[in-house]
């Protein structure tokens, strides 16, 4: 059962109140007062009777914004937000964080960040910069961190191009063996 019962009467001047004013705050707690509610218990049955609109409405994601998602999913959740702006979309960082989580688009864009790359090739950061900024290694820029250092994003296809176009480069002593065989293989190593 219901811990707080509204009657017709009570309905009628929730309406009232919503209906008058955009700025319900101080009604809303005469209203609370009056009821002897708090004032969530009075803003769920307004959302209930259809005095207010939720602001937490779930607008079904359309075809060519799921596409933009995909597209950019490596990028920052505020630039998806501005990029599917441009494209007429309105959503908040928090939806698209959540879409691209359920839709596990991270772990699926088939490349590495700059660090992680380092790591594969058993070298320094540095020299994975210095392949990128000399045009030898091909990587998106998908952000900048605080000190305005570029956060580099390598796609596989990049990095195999990349091994295969520079050998001499390699030292495959220190490179992760079982991931290069994968790589070079294109993944059909099973």
């Amino acid at each position: 059962m219901a811990k707080y019962v509204f009657t017709p009467e009570m309905d009628k001047e929730v309406l009232h109140t919503y209906s008058i004013n955009t700025d319900n705050k101080p009604r809303l707690i005469n209203l609370a007062k009056k009821f002897n509610m708090p004032r969530w218990a009075i803003y769920q049955r307004a959302l209930k009777i259809g005095a207010v609109k939720s602001s937490h409405q779930k607008v079904k994601w359309q075809d060519e914004e799921i596409k933009i998602l995909e597209k950019n999913a490596q990028y920052t959740p505020l630039t998806i937000k501005k990029r599917l702006a441009k494209a007429g979309f309105q959503r908040s960082t928090a939806s698209i964080v959540l879409k691209r989580k359920r839709m596990r688009l991270l772990s699926n864009l088939e490349g590495m960040s700059a660090c992680l790359c380092a790591q594969f090739l058993g070298v320094s950061l540095r020299i994975v910069l210095n392949h990128i900024k000399a045009g030898l290694l091909r990587a998106e820029i998908i952000r900048y961190d605080q000190q305005g250092k570029a956060n580099y994003y390598i796609r596989e296809k990049n990095l195999r191009s990349f091994i295969i176009n520079n050998p001499d480069v390699i030292d495959l002593r220190k490179v992760e063996k079982y991931y290069l065989i994968e790589l070079l293989a294109n993944g059909k190593v099973h």
